[in-house]
């Protein structure tokens, strides 16, 4: 009974008004690099674990710009 009641209080919390500032979804992640198809992505995430996770709120996915900043450097970093 107590798990039911924190999963109710966990849904009905609002995110904050920012939040689309911090995350991107997949077509916004396609665009960044380049108007990219699903199944590049799809690839990407296969071959290098180093590629950020997405959460999924949802039906959606959504990728931390963030952490998409760090692994882009990290990549920068290793071609120079």
């Amino acid at each position: 009974m107590k798990k039911r009641a924190k999963i109710m209080l966990a849904q009905t919390v609002e995110p904050p008004a920012d939040l689309s500032c911090k995350f991107v979804t997949m077509r916004q992640l396609l665009a960044r690099y380049g108007d990219r198809s699903s199944t590049w992505l799809s690839d990407l995430m296969e071959r290098d674990d180093s590629f950020p996770k997405p959460i999924r709120p949802g039906r959606y996915r959504l990728w931390s710009v963030e952490q998409l900043e760090v692994w882009e450097r990290r990549q920068m970093a290793a071609v120079t």
